[in-house]
């Protein structure tokens, strides 16, 4: 999630998401402390000033919702969550793209914010 405007490939959401995932064992589990650092990071990102960082962030966030471990969404959820529904007001004008910009971060924090409530109520939706 650097701070270019530039969209964020496939391949490094990937990468980052993988960790997450159940992966090949059934009993994966990512550790706590990892975890707990990703989670912190990237509600700070979310936090920030840039509409950049906080887009690539929701982005990142939807995909890790949608395929983590069930035993890695309860720290997701409270490092970001907050962070996510803060997202859902960002209105920072682009002074060559005006609102657009916001409007999808406005966008993206919603379908985020709504995984995180369904998560939440036991079911993922991915």
């Amino acid at each position: 999630t650097e701070d270019s405007e530039d969209a964020p490939s496939l391949q490094s959401i990937n990468t980052i998401v993988a960790p997450f995932t159940k992966g090949k064992e059934e009993d994966f589990r990512l550790p706590e402390a990892q975890l707990r650092a990703v989670s912190l990071w990237l509600a700070q990102r979310l936090g920030g000033e840039a509409t950049a960082p906080k887009l690539k962030s929701l982005l990142l966030l939807e995909k890790l919702l949608t395929v983590a471990h069930d035993d890695n969404i309860p720290l997701l959820t409270s490092g970001c969550k907050d962070a996510s529904e803060a997202c859902l007001e960002w209105s920072a004008v682009d002074p060559r793209h005006g609102d657009r910009p916001a409007a999808l971060v406005r966008e993206k924090a919603r379908t985020v914010v709504s995984l995180f409530n369904s998560t939440q109520q036991g079911g993922k939706t991915g």
